[in-house]
């Protein structure tokens, strides 16, 4: 839904209420409904459905009629939303300041203790440029299918894929496409299954993990494309890398204050997860009309 000017190609159904329903509660209900577009939608050769305009606008609904009760419904889920898109905001600054911290620290070189730092060939003495082989331990995904459900997350090359019952791993890693989006390198702390198309790695050094995944992202990989068709990543290209290895004291005071701000992230993150959960609970019963409003 969007009440900002905007275009749409040909695969999009734009539809404008009149004067007599509310938006907000139009488009909630259309969210409510949506498994049976999805029924009608059928499929193409590429797997995807299809709704085109002339079955969906001889698509009738039963909806309610009472505008002032649209409102009420259309307000009370528009909040849920209005409050993940306050905490996504809330997130993304979260993001640019540990990124600022990064910038400020490692490429303009404004780390605590600066100011009486001896530097040798354009780097402060005491770091120094190491293969990536002998930083972080680089290990293969692997197959998710048969995983069951649960509350794991599964990674792919474009983030999490689904949610399974077991861990490939536990704990601090950067996880870097094999396959697919190659500069969509991730970072994640706790029990995770990375499928065959990625890469996680697991580092040799202390309080490197978070400094890693900053490094990393700055590198062009797509550049390093070893695919013909699928664009491919290779342990031996990877191997390769060097990186800048800042002094020990460093990197743990890095990692301790962009520690703080991943912390704050995660705990927005899991207020999104519980009042998508809710909002999703609530919408249904308040279509239906169980709950009145």
């Amino acid at each position: 839904m969007t009440n900002k000017h905007a275009f749409s190609n040909q695969q999009i159904n734009a539809l404008i209420p009149s004067t007599e329903y509310d938006c907000d509660y139009v488009f909630y209900f259309l969210r409510y409904i949506r498994s049976y577009f999805q029924s009608i939608g059928g499929g193409t050769g590429s797997g995807k459905g299809i709704v085109n305009k002339t079955l969906f606008s001889k698509t009738r609904i039963n909806i309610l009629k009472d505008k002032a009760n649209q409102q009420r419904i259309g307000a009370i889920l528009s909040a849920y939303d209005n409050l993940i898109e306050v905490n996504n905001k809330r997130i993304k600054v979260l993001e640019q300041m540990a990124e600022n911290l990064y910038k400020e620290w490692f490429v303009r070189f404004r780390f605590p203790g600066h100011e009486t730092a001896e530097f040798e060939n354009g780097i402060p003495k005491g770091w120094e440029y190491q293969r990536l082989s002998k930083l972080l331990d680089v290990r293969y995904g692997k197959d998710h299918k048969n995983l069951e459900d649960g509350n794991i997350p599964v990674f792919g090359s474009g983030g999490i894929m689904r949610f399974g019952n077991r861990a490939l791993f536990n704990g601090e890693s950067v996880l870097i496409p094999r396959k697919g989006s190659l500069n969509n390198i991730m970072y994640y702390n706790g029990p995770f299954w990375t499928v065959d198309t990625m890469f996680f790695s697991v580092p040799f050094i202390d309080f490197f993990a978070k400094y890693a995944y900053y490094t990393l992202s700055k590198i062009d990989m797509e550049s390093f494309n070893s695919g013909a068709a699928l664009p491919s990543m290779t342990t031996d290209i990877l191997s390769h890398f060097k990186l800048l290895v800042p002094d020990s004291n460093t990197l743990k005071a890095f990692d301790s204050f962009v520690s703080i701000l991943f912390e704050q992230k995660k705990a927005l993150e899991k207020k999104n997860e519980t009042v998508i959960k809710q909002r999703d609970l609530l919408l249904p019963r308040l279509m239906s009309g169980k709950l009145e409003v």
